[in-house]
């Protein structure tokens, strides 16, 4: 399928940062691949190509998508393409030693930074049971999204007694991580930002230092999901990008990841950072019907500070959507049993009917009323299995076996 007008000027457009914000269905994964493969036809090495995603399967899939329009580009397992963290954790494998790390660190998962911090908050003289460890992770979390480290700590403008007792606490904590020779999903952002700040500038002794020439390692760069970066990615891909072209893809109207750090600014002040920017909208929706674009644009037409954009589709009208009321949860999970039987009994395949919530507490009224009707079900986002108890243990004493500093996996 031939790219649409607004997809091939997003594709083409050089010379100037580029913003694209994507709407729902509108292709945005095309436009990057075959942005990328257009640079790559023009001539640009791989390893001087960037693209960072916000999953590991979104970056498989770009890899995938890349490979199969470029197969034939020599190099191309040198591009870099991955995850903020994946990216982060590579430039910090890389200079460990700048940090007092050796290049085989451990990450600690969130159970093991619990257990890390348990101990730190006894280490600073407070009791676990008044400053919860949960909590104080909270705290070092939010602090890592803004870049600061423990001496930056009192920033957060957290109120007291808790601001004096986390600044200790954090400090303790990263004491505890340097000890194992560990970081944590925080610091393999936070680290190489510290890196990249402190690289030498231009001259010979920038020429000499290997994160300037980092810096100035890539000629394109391009982000997928940027409406979700917080400010410490977005630094990151700032200083990434000092001597390259800067592609970002988004949807403001998309963020919903502010309760992670994720802050909508990042995209809407972009235009403003960067003021020579190119902006492209991608509105021609091929995943949804007329009725269902022009509800959500009715919705979301509401929000304010909107960069805008206006949805429309090919595909007809389709069928209204529907507006129920109904008088309890029960009542509701009633009502979406009885939809789901009838569309089954009108030989709609069980594959193609998907019932989504907001939070999993919803799925046990759902799931009773679905099994008295006799629908099977597939529940789908349980415990993983990585998450097991058994498997926690094996991959702990695979860790000690790595890395023997790493205390957190002793217990």
């Amino acid at each position: 399928m031939a790219l649409n007008p607004a997809q091939a000027e997003a594709v083409a457009h050089r010379g100037a940062p580029l913003i694209v914000l994507a709407g729902a269905g509108t292709g945005k994964t095309r436009v990057i691949t075959h942005r990328v493969a257009s640079l790559l036809e023009e001539g640009i090495p791989p390893w001087r190509i960037l693209a960072v995603t916000f999953t590991n399967r979104a970056a498989r899939e770009m890899q995938g998508r890349i490979a199969a329009l470029c197969g034939a580009v020599a190099g191309l397992d040198e591009m870099w393409v991955g995850t903020f963290h994946a990216i982060g954790a590579k430039i910090l494998r890389r200079h460990a030693d700048r940090m007092g790390l050796s290049s085989s660190f451990a990450i600690y998962d969130r159970d093991d930074q619990l257990q890390v911090m348990r101990r730190a908050i006894r280490d600073a003289g407070y009791d676990p049971k008044f400053h919860p460890p949960g909590a104080m992770l909270g705290h070092v979390d939010r602090a890592k999204q803004r870049g600061l480290g423990p001496e930056q700590a009192g920033r957060l403008d957290l109120p007291e007694p808790v601001a004096a007792a986390f600044a200790e606490v954090y400090a303790a904590y990263q004491a505890r991580l340097a000890a194992a020779e560990a970081v944590d999903f925080g610091d393999l952002l936070r680290l190489p930002v510290e890196l990249l700040r402190g690289a030498s500038g231009g001259g010979q002794l920038g020429d000499l230092d290997p994160l300037a020439r980092l810096r100035h390692r890539f000629l394109h760069v391009v982000v997928d999901e940027y409406q979700d970066t917080n400010p410490i990615q977005a630094e990151l891909v700032e200083l990434l990008a000092e001597g390259a072209e800067l592609c970002v893809v988004g949807d403001d109207d998309q963020a919903i990841y502010g309760w992670r750090g994720a802050d909508v600014a990042q995209i809407l002040s972009f235009p403003r950072r960067h003021a020579d920017a190119k902006m492209v909208r991608l509105e021609q929706n091929y995943r949804s019907t007329g009725h269902i674009l022009r509800c959500a644009d009715a919705i979301i037409a509401k929000n304010a500070g909107r960069l805008g954009k206006t949805l429309y589709c090919e595909a007809g009208d389709g069928e209204k959507v529907r507006v129920v009321r109904c008088l309890d949860e029960r009542d509701e999970a009633a009502f979406v049993a009885r939809d789901v039987a009838a569309l089954l009994d009108r030989g709609v395949p069980a594959t193609e009917i998907a019932v989504f919530y907001r939070t999993h507490a919803q799925s046990r009224v759902l799931e009773q009323e679905l099994r008295n009707l006799h629908v099977p079900t597939r529940i789908y986002g349980g415990l993983s299995f990585f998450a097991r108890a058994e498997i926690k243990d094996i991959l702990a004493y695979l860790v000690l076996v790595v890395q023997p500093h790493s205390d957190a996996h002793m217990v």
